[in-house]
């Protein structure tokens, strides 16, 4: 029987794909998009509260869970996060080792 020889190309993604770094990089990105939903629930539920405090008419579902999924939302969280959440990001990164060996 024949073995079937890979290309240059699938041998470098089959390496890839079971390289430890590769396990640590998935985890980190877990990790991050973990926080990154943690951050737009409470940044939904704040933009929610102030709604209801400052009693302001809307015309959309001001409630946490439809907050997240406003388009609008999402964008002013992400630029309200963006720089503040860096150091966390790189701290997660020092966690699972990404960094090592870089200068």
């Amino acid at each position: 029987m024949q073995s079937k020889e890979l290309s240059p190309c699938a041998l470098i993604r089959s390496n890839m794909a079971t390289a430890p770094e590769q396990d640590n990089f998935d985890a980190y990105e877990e990790k991050l998009d973990e926080l990154n939903e943690g951050l737009l629930e409470a940044y939904a539920a704040g933009f929610s509260q102030a709604v209801e405090t400052f009693e302001i008419d809307a015309d959309f579902s001001t409630d946490t869970k439809s907050l997240q999924k406003n388009g609008a939302i999402q964008e002013s969280h992400y630029y309200y996060w963006d720089g503040r959440s860096k150091p966390l990001e790189f701290w997660l990164r020092d966690q699972f080792g990404l960094d090592e060996g870089e200068e």
